[in-house]
């Protein structure tokens, strides 16, 4: 029970209820496209709507499915980097016109929850999520802080239970950055 485990996907609740509370104060709309708050996202992919990252329906491209994912996927990548890896990329399908799981949503819902709030995302986190719901034992986790007791990932294969690969905590940012354990942390 004082282990502290990466809570992967989960992270996406997070990120959509912080979302959801700058919809409700004003600060966001649901209805509209990226370009109102990121006006220099590329136009093809800039006219997707908020609602449409929450709800997986953009379009966008799976980042984490890229020809170079295994290229960059231990090395540490800064929020505002992420869009340039996707961005130019043509949607996969039209706009609200399909369903298609990507993580390339959320990590773009928490660029944009940086560029509303002027915060970063685990200050954000903390200070509008966290903190009032009395969660001291869950934490933004930026793969810097050494954190006790964490857990190490394993995977099912073929050949048995082997480690995971190592993916450097950045590069999902907010579709699965978020960590849990016995003691309040901050990053």
């Amino acid at each position: 029970p004082a282990t502290r485990c990466r809570s992967a996907s989960l992270m996406k609740q997070f990120t959509a209820a912080l979302v959801l509370q700058l919809v409700e104060a004003g600060a966001m709309d649901l209805d509209a496209p990226i370009t109102r708050y990121l006006p220099d996202y590329p136009a093809e992919q800039g006219r997707v709507t908020i609602h449409q990252l929450l709800s997986q329906t953009s379009g966008i491209p799976e980042h984490l499915g890229l020809p170079d994912f295994d290229t960059f996927k231990r090395s540490p990548v800064e929020p505002d980097a992420f869009p340039d890896l996707f961005s130019a990329l043509p949607l996969v399908f039209e706009p609200g016109t399909a369903y298609q799981y990507s993580n390339s949503n959320y990590v773009l819902l928490g660029v944009l929850i940086e560029a509303v709030t002027g915060q970063p995302f685990a200050e954000a986190l903390r200070e509008r999520l966290l903190d009032p719901l009395g969660l001291a034992d869950t934490g933004y986790d930026d793969g810097a802080t050494v954190l006790d007791r964490m857990a190490t990932g394993y995977r099912r294969g073929a050949s048995g239970v082997s480690h995971a690969e190592y993916v450097d905590p950045s590069v999902p940012y907010t579709a699965a950055r978020c960590s849990s354990g016995p003691r309040r942390w901050s990053a």
